[in-house]
């Protein structure tokens, strides 16, 4: 039962992963569409913030694809930001 357990661990994140770096890529590819669309929403410093997306969705999946995970101490934080989230 455990090899199943770990089987479907190990594809959930790839599967997760994937949507990461699809993502991270495609903003990559239109990189002046997505600078647009953030400077149209207000957001201040466009270049930057489309660089902290870069990183966040490319990195992130390189990160789930390696296998690192965070350990218990940041669950809270994620049930928080899934929550706040899950309200807007």
């Amino acid at each position: 039962m455990q090899n199943l357990d770990t089987a479907r661990a190990a594809s959930n994140r790839f599967l997760i992963a994937a949507l990461f770096l699809l993502s991270g890529v495609a903003k990559i590819a239109a990189a002046a569409m997505v600078e647009g669309y953030i400077a149209a929403a207000g957001l201040p410093a466009p270049p930057l913030g489309y660089l902290i997306a870069i990183i966040v969705e490319v990195g992130g999946g390189l990160l789930l694809l390696a296998g690192f995970h965070p350990d218990r101490r940041a669950d809270p934080a994620g049930l928080l930001f899934s929550g706040r989230t899950g309200v807007s």
